[in-house]
C-alpha cells in the first residue's frame, strides 16, 4: 500500500533508533492516538500556520484561542504515554532512548507552550496590546 522508499525509510528509522511504537504491529491505544492526530491535530496544524501568516484575520481572544488550548492540552496529553513507552523500552540502549525522546520532545514542549500562552494572555496574538499603544 505504501511506496517502497517510504517503507524503507520507516524500517531504517525503527531499526536505527529502536522506536518500537513505529514498528508493526501497533497497539490499539497507539492507533487510537494516531487516529486522533489525523482527525484533530493534523487539520489544526494548517489552521495555525494560516493564523501565524495572517494573524489579522483571527481573533486571539475567542474561538481560536480556545482551540489552541484544546489542541495543546490534547497533544501534550497524548505524548505522556508515548514518552513513557520509550522510557520503558527495555531493548533500547540509553543512547537510543535519548535520541527517540529527543525526536518526540518538541511535540510535548510546543503544545505546553501554547497552553501556557493561552492561560497567561488575554489575546494570544497580542492584538489588544498593539491597539493600546
Amino acid at each position: 500500500m505504501y511506496p517502497t522508499p517510504l517503507q524503507n525509510l520507516l524500517e531504517f528509522y525503527t531499526t536505527t533508533f529502536n522506536d518500537q511504537l513505529m514498528a508493526a504491529p501497533h497497539d490499539t491505544w497507539f492507533r487510537a492516538i494516531v487516529a486522533g492526530e489525523f482527525v484533530f491535530q493534523f487539520p489544526f496544524f494548517f489552521l495555525v500556520v494560516h493564523a501565524l501568516l495572517y494573524p489579522e484575520k483571527y481573533d486571539g481572544t475567542g474561538w481560536f484561542k480556545n482551540l489552541c488550548l484544546v489542541y495543546g492540552a490534547h497533544t501534550a496529553t497524548t505524548l505522556i504515554p508515548i514518552l513513557a513507552c520509550h522510557c520503558d523500552n527495555e531493548s533500547a540502549t540509553l543512547l537510543e532512548k535519548v535520541m527517540v525522546i529527543s525526536i518526540y520532545l518538541p511535540y510535548l514542549i510546543f503544545p505546553l507552550w501554547m497552553v501556557y500562552i493561552c492561560f497567561v494572555s488575554q489575546d494570544i496574538f497580542g492584538s489588544l496590546d498593539k491597539k493600546k499603544q
